[in-house]
C-alpha cells in the first residue's frame, strides 16, 4: 500500500545502507552527512506515524514495518559505533536482548492480543535516537566539546537502556498470562502437562 506514510517507513529503511557508507567516510564531511541522513531517517519515524493517525492512512503493512525500520537504524548505527568504541559493549547487548525479547513476544502473541504502544515507549525510541545522534556527531565537534558530547550520549544511551526494560515488562507480563491463561485452558494429557 503507498500510502505517504509506508512510504516514508521505507525510506528509513532505505537511508541505513547509506548511513553505513558514509559513515566510513574518514573525514569530518563524512561524519556530517551521516548525522544529516541519520537525523532525516529519525524524522520519518515521527512523522510517519503522526500522518498515518492524521490523514487515516494507519496499515497492517505500516503497523508492520515500523518497528522494524526502528530496530534496523537504531542497531545498525549502535553496531557502528561499538566499532569505533563509542558505545559500551554493555549498553548494546542490554538494548539488542530487549528488542529480541520483544520482537518474538510480538511474534508469539500476533493475532491474539495486541498490546499498544505507550507513550514512554514513544520516549524511549526518541531519547534512542537522540543519543545516537549525539554520538554520531561528537567527533567532528571541537575536542573539548566532543567528550562532554561523548559524555552525554553515552549517560542519555545508559537512560534510554532502562527505560527500555521498564517499556518491555508491559509484553513480558502480557506474554505470560495469555500464554499461561493458554495452557491451563488445554485439557491435560494423562494428568501431565
Amino acid at each position: 500500500m503507498a500510502t505517504i506514510p509506508n512510504i516514508l517507513t521505507f525510506s528509513r529503511i532505505l537511508a541505513v545502507p547509506l548511513i553505513v557508507g558514509t559513515f566510513y567516510i574518514p573525514s569530518t564531511l563524512g561524519i556530517w552527512i551521516t548525522f544529516a541522513i541519520f537525523c532525516t531517517a529519525a524524522v520519518t519515524d515521527f512523522l510517519d506515524g503522526w500522518l498515518a493517525r492524521r490523514l487515516e492512512q494507519t496499515s497492517k503493512l505500516g503497523q508492520a514495518l515500523d518497528p522494524i525500520a526502528d530496530k534496523l537504524l537504531v542497531v545498525s548505527v549502535l553496531v557502528m559505533l561499538l566499532v569505533e568504541s563509542r558505545v559500551s559493549e554493555i549498553v548494546l547487548v542490554v538494548i539488542l536482548t530487549r528488542e529480541f525479547l520483544v520482537a518474538g513476544i510480538r511474534e508469539s502473541l500476533a493475532g491474539r492480543v495486541t498490546i499498544p504502544v505507550t507513550q514512554l515507549s514513544k520516549w524511549k525510541t526518541a531519547g534512542q535516537l537522540i543519543a545516537i545522534g549525539i554520538l554520531v556527531v561528537a567527533p567532528a565537534i571541537s575536542v573539548e566539546i566532543d567528550s562532554i558530547l561523548q559524555l552525554l550520549g553515552e549517560i542519555l544511551l545508559w537512560m534510554v537502556a532502562i527505560i527500555t526494560w521498564i517499556t518491555a515488562l508491559p509484553y513480558i507480563f502480557t506474554a505470560y498470562q495469555t500464554l499461561s491463561k493458554n495452557k491451563s485452558d488445554q485439557p491435560s494429557n494423562n494428568g501431565m502437562n
